[in-house]
């Protein structure tokens, strides 16, 4: 973006709602206290102090950021270190986050500033590595209402310079109802009708003259067990829809969907149909599926699967690296993953649903398949074409930067060498790296969605201009293209034209130019001009059963255990309460996973994981997640259970355990008894009867009824909550029916997390999996606190408000973390019949 835009925007902002990071113990903030009145006009703009000045000139209304360089034992600002005392002890809060690098003020500041609009900043301006880097980066992008250098340091009063008090500029303007997660929307090149496609294996049509004119295109059969169908899981389901160019002739269309079939086995399917409208215009379907391409799928993330014609005809899909093997393995040369492809439609190869072009890449190359026409992408979820033939990808990122970047003919995009502009590890491979386009973190949002750009003729000022989002944070910018493909911007080069409060999946281009939003609920927006009004946030309404069903029905698909016949499951429940198995003799499974207290102990922490005292989770549905522990270090209950005879039960190794298991008398005859294969007891053994009896503890509520098909089983309350859920964004990772439990995550994507212990990365020091921890399902959760690894939350309402602002950049009302409540407490099932007391 030019200077002469960035200074003549005018629209007031919805800004990003995050919270700057002040680590437990940090700062011991107060929140509460009388804030200082305005100071007068009469009043001497300077005084004496530093804080003399900051209290008279402070209205109570900014947020203080103090940027001492502080960690938890030295600080090289002692005068400013004085002055967050005295704030502190006035009950003024403030925001003095750990110190890591200067450059982490500035993260920490811009989102800060963007919510609050106006910040005073304390700074050392004797460290001279700072001070430039704050002038630089911060002071000079916004507006300085007030700057004055004391001895103790400089006080600033800045102010954002999108808030001004003018009309919004832009808005979305619903066209239609919400169904499922909108996927794609497409149109008809006469503009008569608009696909809606939809992440359940859905798609709708919409009649663009007679809103009230809709109806179903297609209705695909979901995967159920033992019943092939669409899976909808995790990131899968129909997830690409495209015309063919001569779509107004032939009729044709696309689809890009994840099959699971009969077996169990997954493959992403793109196929073509054809539109049959021959029963009349309000009787629109698909028929005659060709299966054009079938790739094997093992995971349920990372797929993509966008469809777009070039302007050269041919079909171009984005694939994602399927979240397969270890980050350095992904987006391998010689498989279809990580790529965006490029096959012609209309010929056949032999053996093949289509051709190759002959001028790809790849044609003759003996690793790479010849479908590529680019590769070395993570997750390239939407892909669009610019006027000029140009093609753009969002590829989203892992855990620092995501990016847009020009898919360019034979280059390889970086993953998983670089992310972004963040590089992972040494360059291997031979391949032209092609430089990402626009790469941004995590301050200013969480999965792009690239976008399209405007061509129409209602928004002038964004004529040639590509406007995409990022799904998480709302933020919708708008770039100008460069000329030049190898030319990198960055997210200060983006007009931020505004923030919406629904998520959005995917961006398209309507025949006139015009852009049109999908939404994670969805509904479908039109980018227009602002009325004067400000955003309303959708008002509470309750969830749609039909909706909440394709996104949660399905249960996470887990990896299955050798089957336990009763004698061991009995051995299993016999062994989980004896404190015999321990070493000292104390202690058994059952004293943490108490099981008449929904499987915990209700405690904050409890020695004895790696040597980091955790909060017990609950072993009620464990065996339902994809694995154990808090820092997933054991894919099955199994595993887990071999794993705690030394963690939990004080062993030195497992073999010692087996020694001791096998020392008492009772236990000998029993597993013959249940093992007639084998003389001796095995760590094998016991795991799986300990596996076999855990697998048994599963909880049923309200909520299983509801996913089941029963309507009355959740309350409009409970809807409601269920809705306020979903649009608070905590779906980006409590999925499928237990809401959770199928993935690992990073605490403090927005909000810096500290503490001893670092998740994951306790397990692998210097791996960069600091605070990486699974994400916990949340069956029985009203039953569970207190809540975190370290039980740091002490009611679920805590953990709801906490979780929105450190996550999800979010700050969430009382009646939106009351709301969230209601939901999740018909997550309750009843124990298993035999443990009730």
């Amino acid at each position: 973006m030019n200077a002469q835009r960035k200074l003549t925007l005018t629209a007031s902002l919805l800004l990003m709602m995050c919270s700057c990071s002040d680590p437990k113990g940090a700062s011991q903030l107060a929140t509460g206290g009388t804030a200082p009145q305005p100071a007068s006009a009469s009043q001497d703009p300077v005084k004496t102090t530093l804080l003399e000045t900051l209290l008279a000139r402070r209205t109570g209304t900014e947020s203080i950021f103090i940027a001492d360089c502080r960690s938890e034992k030295w600080s090289e600002s002692p005068a400013l270190r004085a002055i967050g005392a005295e704030l502190t002890k006035q009950k003024i809060p403030f925001k003095q986050p750990l110190f890591q690098k200067y450059t982490y003020y500035v993260n920490r500041l811009i989102p800060l500033l963007r919510q609050k609009g106006k910040v005073w900043l304390l700074y050392n301006h004797d460290l001279e590595e700072l001070s430039t880097l704050l002038k630089r980066e911060f002071l000079d992008r916004q507006l300085i209402e007030f700057e004055h250098r004391f001895p103790e340091g400089t006080l600033a009063l800045v102010t954002n310079k999108f808030s001004d008090k003018g009309d919004q500029a832009y808005l979305l303007e619903a066209v239609s109802n919400r169904g499922g997660m909108t996927t794609n929307i497409v149109f008809a090149p006469d503009d008569s009708l608009m696909f809606v496609s939809s992440k359940e294996g859905v798609i709708r049509w919409n009649s663009t003259a007679n809103p009230k004119a809709n109806g179903t295109v297609i209705r695909m059969p979901r995967a159920k067990k033992g019943q092939e169908g669409v899976f909808s899981g995790g990131e899968s389901g129909l997830v690409g829809l495209a015309l063919h160019p001569d779509f107004a002739q032939n009729r044709r269309l696309f689809l890009h969907y994840n099959w699971e079939h009969a077996d169990g086995k997954r493959s992403a399917i793109t196929s073509e149909w054809r539109l049959d409208q021959s029963k009349g215009p309000k009787e629109v379907g698909l028929v005659d599926e060709r299966k054009i391409l079938v790739i094997e799928q093992t995971h349920d993330t990372h797929n993509a699967g966008c469809l777009k014609f070039g302007p050269d005809g041919f079909l171009y899909i984005s694939i994602g690296d399927g979240h397969q093997g270890k980050v350095r393995e992904r987006s391998p040369a010689n498989n279809l993953r990580g790529k965006v492809l490029r096959i012609d439609v209309d010929k056949h190869d032999q053996g093949k649903e289509y051709a190759i072009p002959s001028d790809n890449p790849y044609v003759d190359d003996a690793v790479i398949p010849a479908e590529t026409w680019a590769w070395g992408f993570r997750n390239p979820w939407r892909i669009s074409f610019t006027p000029n033939g140009r093609l753009i990808a969002g590829d989203i990122g892992e855990d620092i930067n995501e990016e847009l970047t020009f898919v360019v003919k034979g280059k390889h995009h970086g993953w998983p060498y670089i992310e972004g502009a963040h590089k992972r590890f040494e360059w291997a491979v031979t391949a032209e790296q092609q430089p990402s386009l626009l790469p941004y973190d995590r301050s200013n949002g969480m999965s792009v969605i690239a976008g399209q750009v405007y061509q129409g003729k209602e928004l002038t000022e964004l004529n040639g201009r590509f406007v995409f989002a990022d799904y998480l944070s709302g933020n919708i910018w708008a770039i100008d293209l460069p000329d030049d493909t190898s030319e990198s911007l960055t997210i200060d080069d983006a007009e931020l034209l505004l923030q919406w409060p629904l998520m959005m999946t995917t961006i398209t281009s309507g025949p006139r130019g015009e852009i049109f939003f999908g939404t994670h609920t969805g509904e479908v927006y039109r980018l227009t001009r602002g009325k004067g009004a400000a955003i309303a946030v959708a008002v509470a309404s309750p969830a749609d059963p039909a909706v909440a069903r394709s996104s949660f029905a399905t249960d996470l698909t887990t990896t299955p255990a050798a089957t336990s016949n009763t004698e061991q499951i009995a051995i299993g429940a016999q062994l989980f309460g004896d404190t015999r198995i321990s070493a000292a003799g104390k202690v058994s499974c059952a004293t943490c996973h108490v099981l008449d207290n929904y499987g915990q102990d209700g405690r904050e922490t409890v020695a004895g994981s790696n040597g980091t005292a955790r909060n017990t989770p609950s072993i009620f549905n464990a065996s339902r997640q994809y694995a154990q522990f808090r820092d997933y270090r054991a894919g099955t209950v199994e595993e887990a259970a071999i794993d705690s005879l030394t963690t939990h039960m004080g062993h030195a190794s497992k073999q010692d355990a087996i020694a001791h298991i096998s020392g008492i008398p009772d236990y000998k005859a029993a597993f013959t008894a249940a093992f007639p294969d084998t003389d001796a007891i095995s760590s094998e053994q016991v795991g799986q009867a300990l596996g076999g009896f855990v697998r048994q503890l599963n909880t049923s509520s309200r909520w299983d009824r509801f996913l089941d098909g029963d309507d009355t089983a959740l309350t409009r309350e409970e809807l409601v909550g269920l809705n306020e859920f979903t649009m608070a964004g905590c779906v980006t990772c409590h999925q499928y029916r237990g809401l959770g439990g199928g993935m690992q995550q990073k605490l403090g994507l927005f909000k810096l997390w500290t503490g001893p212990d670092k998740g994951r990365g306790t397990l692998q020091p210097d791996s960069g999996q600091d605070y990486m921890f699974k994400v916990p399902s949340l069956f029985n959760v009203e039953k569970t606190g207190p809540y975190y690894h370290d039980g740091s939350m002490k009611t679920l309402g805590d953990a709801v408000r906490n979780m929105a602002e450190i996550q999800l950049n979010r700050k969430l009302s009382d009646s939106q973390v009351g709301a969230i409540v209601t939901f999740l407490n018909s997550l309750t099932g009843e124990l298993p019949a035999d443990l009730r007391k």
